[in-house]
């Protein structure tokens, strides 16, 4: 190889490098800014518990005291005005039960449209509003899943763990494990996998 071949050959060399450099480069930042947008739209977990274990604490209170004013009521009221209440516990709790289904059924409508904002306010309502356990934890389980819809995987994270605060279940756990991977924890998403395997068949009635 001549001179003039060697040069060339070296230029060649040293512009592949940079070349190479420059992509490194690119990768680096894409990934940073990534990360930046994950980071921005995943609210601490630890906040969220905390602010969960502080909700339980006050809808236990409220739990017993309402349970000593009915206690109360019971003694005092005569046999005709008992009848009465037991009549209007049964019938108000029914009439609430049908309204919450209805309001689903538009939310859910609502998210199958594609009007996903919409679906969501309907949910955050319903949750906000419910003080069984159940249905606020089905209810931020949907919000968790329009939120995965629209690809926003930090918010559905974050409601996904809402959901599983109120009631753990082994299709909450799963959830939790898919929108853990989503956000590139693929830690958590482990843990969360390995502990669905690891919970009893009796969990998950």
């Amino acid at each position: 190889m001549d001179k003039f071949d060697l040069k060339n050959y070296k230029y060649a060399i040293i512009a592949v490098l940079i070349a190479f450099a420059f992509l490194m480069l690119v990768i680096v930042a894409y990934n940073l800014t990534a990360n930046k947008t994950i980071r921005e739209d995943i609210p601490s977990i630890a906040q969220e518990n905390e602010s969960f274990n502080q909700d339980k604490s006050k809808s236990d209170e409220h739990l017993e005291d309402n349970e000593d004013e009915i206690s109360n009521d019971e003694e005092e009221e005569s046999l005709e005005s008992d009848s009465k209440d037991e009549e209007n516990v049964i019938t108000e709790p029914n009439k609430n039960s049908a309204s919450s289904q209805n309001d689903l059924e538009n939310a859910i409508s609502l998210r199958n449209e594609g009007k996903y904002e919409s679906a969501i306010e309907e949910f955050e309502k319903l949750a906000e509003t419910e003080n069984d356990i159940s249905k606020k934890s089905e209810y931020y389980k949907e919000i968790a899943l329009t939120y995965a819809y629209m690809k926003r995987y930090g918010k559905a994270l974050a409601n996904a763990q809402k959901a599983y605060n109120e009631k753990p279940s082994t299709e909450l756990e799963i959830l939790l494990a898919r929108l853990y991977y989503k956000t590139g924890n693929a830690e958590q998403a482990e843990i969360r996998m390995n502990n669905v395997l690891k919970r009893d068949f009796t969990d998950d009635k």
